[in-house]
């Protein structure tokens, strides 16, 4: 079993999370601490993943209950970012299992869905894309601040 957690990806970890259980011995929803070690995989990735595409694990499913399922969800992917910032701030990795139930576990078992692979997050390209501008933004001020520079000591 450790052979096999340790051949697994961030996406594979993140699609067993979201697949709520088949008849297979292969989709067979893991147990409690089987989804502590998927999201121990690698615990900046997997919340990430989750949050980008739980919603997708429950597809065309719409009703009431649904609507307020996915709210839940969100309210745990939430918690979990708080925790997240703590880990972060405070330096306590103590609350890292805490930050795996609420970011990763809470919303997949709540929406019981099903899944396709996961998507590549869609913040990253879109982070990506703004830091670029943002880097050639600045070096077009510093361009042109520096040629203004130029000018007024020729002149």
């Amino acid at each position: 079993a450790k052979d096999e957690s340790v051949m697994i990806n961030n996406f594979d970890a993140a699609h067993r999370l979201l697949n709520h259980g088949g008849k297979s011995l292969d989709e067979r929803y893991p147990r409690f601490r089987d989804k502590l070690d998927l999201f121990f995989i690698d615990h900046e990735w997997v919340p990430l993943l989750i949050q980008d595409n739980y919603l997708n694990s429950i597809q065309d499913r719409n009703s009431l209950k649904d609507v307020e399922d996915m709210a839940n969800a969100a309210d745990f992917i939430s918690l979990g970012d708080s925790l997240n910032r703590q880990i972060r701030v405070n330096m306590d990795w103590s609350l890292l299992p805490n930050m795996g139930v609420c970011s990763s576990i809470a919303p997949a078992l709540i929406l019981k869905g099903k899944s396709f692979y996961p998507r590549f997050p869609e913040w990253l390209g879109k982070n990506s894309s703004q830091r670029k501008s943002m880097r050639q933004i600045r070096e077009l001020k510093f361009a042109m601040g520096s040629s203004a520079c130029c000018d007024k000591r020729a002149i």
